[in-house]
């Protein structure tokens, strides 16, 4: 869980406790913190992927392999997806309400 940005931590442990996930084990939140992290990080590259051309998931894929800096592939995104920041927060809207079953 150390290598999620400290915003996307903060949503996580926020949709913890709007599940209702009360005094869990520092164990068992970090087990859940980190298993929703890939749930929301396969979400995100699925949303990411339908605005992308397939050359430009091409190039995301080689970013991605290369493991380049967040800010690059933010970068890299920004330029090829003009509304990149209103998407991304619509989609964690959307997993948020999956998650909690308002879907």
């Amino acid at each position: 869980m150390n290598k999620t940005p400290a915003e996307i931590k903060n949503f996580l442990e926020e949709l913890l406790e709007e599940a209702n996930i009360k005094n869990p084990t520092a164990e068992l939140k970090e087990a859940m913190l980190g298993d929703l992290s890939g749930r929301l990080e396969q979400w995100l590259m699925m949303t990411i992927a339908k605005h992308l051309e397939p050359a430009d998931s091409d190039g995301l894929e080689k970013l991605l392999e290369q493991k380049v800096s967040q800010e690059e592939i933010q970068s890299f995104l920004g330029q090829r997806i003009p509304d990149i920041s209103a998407i991304i927060a619509q989609s964690m809207l959307d997993f948020k309400n999956a998650y909690l079953g308002k879907q």
